[in-house]
């Protein structure tokens, strides 16, 4: 068994670029991310870790090597984060999360003598301070528990040393399972713990009603779903205004006399029948999760604020329903959650468009273009506030 290991790794080693090449291939790769080519940035951070895990040896040794071996990957860890600020903000989220932080770290904690608790406190200053200095953002203690945690526990998935060292510790027994009567478990249970930890302490500095819907409303599948989406044109996660007629159902925007007793319009209606023989029908509306006189409810359970909406766009257009019109409020809170009706068609639609393509990836494509098409229209909505303020110049204030 250590014979073959040890041929396999000196086999790999052949294989991989010389160490005097790679800072040079390390700034190539960084100058094609600007030209949209992202695969070979991913490509290498995972290859230029390996390099280093791999090339030399004796820096696993225990005592002063071992620390030269972390210190030296602390620096190939900021040299990235400086790099990062050069390119676009979602594609240096994307890397950051699924390939610079902890993959690579993952990687050194099976193959190598843990860190010193002083040395993973740098890395997570390093993580913290080069996330900051990357987005332009400031994360008191609060908010970055929040952001280690995994994107389903309402966090942005960036993780911290001690939690990866489980899972790490989980790689290393698969090794030697048949010599070493371990259970391992999945990967997922043996995080859990200690995430649940961390998840029980973010909610108890989060208490007010506002914190808690706030967190309620991040962990939905719209809330986060943006965070996994890869900003590809290839892969249909760049938005553009003739996305929704992949399904190739015609419709019209804002159609007139649908109500012939008052003045509603519906924000859509399809030209041919939707389901049934019944034409679709429409109305968009982005209740805000924190308004006030939705907070009591979101504070409680999650997607309230979509409901009363939809119960309020269901009221409205009632008449649309009936023996050949089908009307359906499209309800989504700006921090992502949905109701029942919303999330049913959300699914038809993108069922409708898989038939269509014939690639069932395209399922969790339009979720993910839902979900950034949210966060652009969040963003827009601030800017539009910002502009719409008085000018501190002005000499009425």
């Amino acid at each position: 068994m250590a014979s073959r290991s040890s041929s396999q790794v000196r086999t790999n080693q052949k294989s991989l670029p010389p160490p005097c090449c790679r800072k040079s291939f390390t700034v190539t790769c960084f100058h094609l991310v600007t030209s949209g080519q992202l695969v070979m940035l991913l490509m290498m951070i995972m290859l230029s870790g390996y390099c280093y895990g791999q090339a030399n040896q004796t820096e696993l040794c225990r005592g002063k090597r071992h620390d030269n071996f972390w210190a030296k990957k602390l620096e190939d860890f900021k040299h990235i984060i400086s790099m990062m600020t050069e390119i676009g903000k979602h594609d240096a989220l994307v890397l950051l999360t699924q390939a610079a932080f902890i993959p690579r770290l993952s990687y050194f904690l099976r193959t190598s003598p843990g860190p010193s608790q002083q040395k993973s406190d740098e890395f997570n200053n390093e993580l913290r301070m080069g996330f900051q200095k990357i987005f332009n953002v400031f994360f008191d203690d609060k908010g970055w528990k929040q952001a280690i945690l995994p994107v389903n526990m309402g966090g942005l998935g960036l993780g911290v040393v001690a939690e990866l060292a489980p899972s790490a510790f989980r790689r290393w027994c698969t090794v030697y399972v048949d010599i070493m009567d371990i259970n391992v478990c999945s990967q997922k249970k043996w995080n859990e713990p200690s995430l649940n930890v961390s998840k029980s302490k973010l909610e108890e500095l989060n208490d007010s009603p506002s914190d808690k819907a706030r967190l309620m409303a991040v962990r939905s599948e719209l809330g986060s779903a943006w965070l996994r989406a890869i900003p590809s044109t290839a892969c249909g996660t760049r938005l553009d205004n003739g996305s929704i007629r992949k399904a190739d159902i015609p419709a019209v925007k804002e159609p007139a006399g649908l109500l012939s007793e008052s003045n509603f319009r519906p924000d859509g209606y399809t030209l041919v029948p939707w389901s049934q023989g019944c034409c679709l029908s429409w109305d968009v509306t982005f209740p805000h999760t924190l308004a006030e006189r939705y907070i009591n409810y979101t504070a409680m359970k999650q997607g309230s604020a979509a409901v009363k909406a939809a119960d309020f766009k269901n009221t409205k257009y009632k008449d649309l329903n009936d023996n050949t019109r089908v009307f359906v409020p499209i309800c989504v809170e700006t921090f992502g959650p949905v109701d029942k009706q919303t999330q049913l068609f959300f699914d038809n639609i993108a069922t409708k468009i898989v038939e269509k393509s014939g690639d069932p990836n395209d399922k969790i494509y339009i979720k993910q273009n839902i979900s950034l098409l949210l966060q652009k229209f969040n963003s827009f909505c601030i800017l539009e506030n910002i502009a719409k303020c008085p000018s501190v110049r002005d000499p009425a204030h």
